[in-house]
């Protein structure tokens, strides 16, 4: 499992605003049936038009697997508080199902869910699955296998991230490993032709370390054009620090690979080095100009205390280029302090889950580490006001571990009523003496 710790000391330095905690627990896994319920939610949550909620637990389910499930979460009826949670697929890992989903998942037009396991399949290297929705009259959702992976040059192995559709139906993910050089992939899932049943793997790019980046674990995101862009989590060579932001072109029948930024992670004083961040983990988002927004889990500018920097992750802004130019800006939109035992600056630390952007432009995120607690937080950005270049930073909430979770690694999703809703990988509401296994809350943006 890919989590990097970042241990921040406790002192002082510039200012963070924070927020009235505005976060409810909507359910805690619980531990009493054996962990079948799922257990340590690590990817973001799924929405569907009625409220109902679909995640995914990286352990937990089957006891003698512990590979995971697929859950649902249905709302209160009118007049109720507690949402039921379904069990619709317990994995059972090698060899015949997949094992530890860390990602998030996908509905295609008919309902059903897509994802992948980081583990499992006939070789161990991980799987694509299908959960097709229950016919009327039935309740039991059913689950296919849409591809396996070999490990081999021939494809990748080790999907951590979630899958994206374009409009033929066609699926598109990137592997840790695997490829041509071992190095991670970029990939396109076809579905099979009139009346097959195997899903088609065609390698788009194979990622080949150093100035290429390697180990892709973010989804991939769609321009308005049909590109895709993604990161890659590190140079493939010292293993702690590098990354990219790529951006992946059809034309005539072929894939084109450009690396739009290079992440360093630099933080040298006086050298004319700019700070920039390191390590990107969590998912893209677009704005309607084009411009590419993100998180890295280490570097930037933030401090401990005054000279010392935190090394605790950034908020980022990669901007097309001008008219007539081919380079793209990258510009830190926030630099995390982390835990510096100063409620003024602590902020948060190891934001592995991306942003979400919203209607007005705000980007809202959250972070595994730092905060009050040291247990994570919730975090909004909002834009520039008129006149200014920077953009503000408030916390929404710090995590405690009990009564509301903690270590919240996955995405937010905006839901039907207007409110935020993720999952924390530990931490219970359910008592102090609980097993802390995680929750899903819901945040008031």
């Amino acid at each position: 499992m890919l989590r990097i710790a970042l241990l921040c000391a406790a002192l002082a330095l510039p200012t963070a605003g924070f927020a009235t905690s505005q976060e409810s627990v909507l359910f805690s896994f619980p531990s009493t049936r054996g962990f079948s319920a799922g257990a340590t939610p690590e990817a973001g949550l799924l929405t569907d038009g009625a409220g109902n909620l679909y995640g995914t637990t990286s352990a937990g389910g089957a006891f003698a697997c512990n590979c995971g499930v697929v859950f649902m979460l249905s709302p209160p009826a009118s007049g109720g508080t507690v949402w039921t949670e379904t069990i619709l697929h317990v994995f059972r890992g090698y060899p015949g199902d997949g094992g530890i989903p860390l990602a998030g998942l996908a509905f295609d037009r008919a309902g059903d869910l897509y994802g992948t396991t980081m583990i499992g399949g006939a070789e161990q290297a991980g799987t694509v699955f299908k959960l097709t929705r229950p016919q009327a009259g039935q309740t039991q959702w059913t689950e296919s296998l849409l591809y396996e992976f070999s490990g081999t040059s021939a494809d990748g192995r080790f999907p951590f991230s979630s899958l994206v559709f374009d409009a033929a139906g066609n699926l598109y993910g990137t592997s840790f490993l695997g490829g041509a050089n071992d190095q991670g992939l970029a990939y396109e899932l076809v579905p099979p032709a009139g009346g097959g049943t195997g899903w088609s793997l065609i390698p788009m790019h194979a990622f080949a370390g150093g100035s290429d980046g390697a180990n892709p674990v973010s989804a991939l995101t769609f321009d308005a054009q049909g590109n895709l862009y993604g990161t890659t989590f590190s140079d493939g060579v010292t293993g702690t620090s590098g990354g990219t932001l790529f951006r992946l072109v059809f034309a005539g029948g072929s894939v084109s690979e450009t690396v739009l930024h290079t992440f360093t992670a630099a933080d040298i004083k006086g050298q004319g080095v700019p700070f920039d961040g390191g390590l990107p983990y969590g998912n893209l988002v677009l704005d309607s100009l084009g411009n590419i927004y993100g998180t890295t889990l280490i570097g930037g500018g933030g401090q401990i205390i005054p000279g010392e920097a935190s090394n605790a992750g950034t908020v980022f802004e990669v901007t097309p280029p001008s008219s007539g130019g081919t380079v793209w800006h990258e510009r830190l939109l926030h630099s995390f302090n982390g835990d510096t035992g100063n409620r003024y600056t602590a902020d948060g630390a190891s934001p592995y889950g991306g942003v979400f952007l919203d209607a007005a432009g705000n980007l809202y995120g959250t972070t595994a580490q730092g905060g009050l607690n040291n247990e994570g937080t919730v975090f909004k950005l909002a834009p520039p006001a008129a006149g200014s270049t920077s953009w503000t930073q408030t916390v929404l909430h710090n995590f405690r571990g009990f009564p509301d979770g903690a270590g919240p690694f996955g995405a937010l999703v905006l839901g039907t009523s207007g409110l935020l809703y993720g999952v924390t990988s530990s931490g219970t509401s359910l008592s102090v003496n609980a097993d802390q296994i995680g929750t899903v809350y819901a945040i008031t943006p």
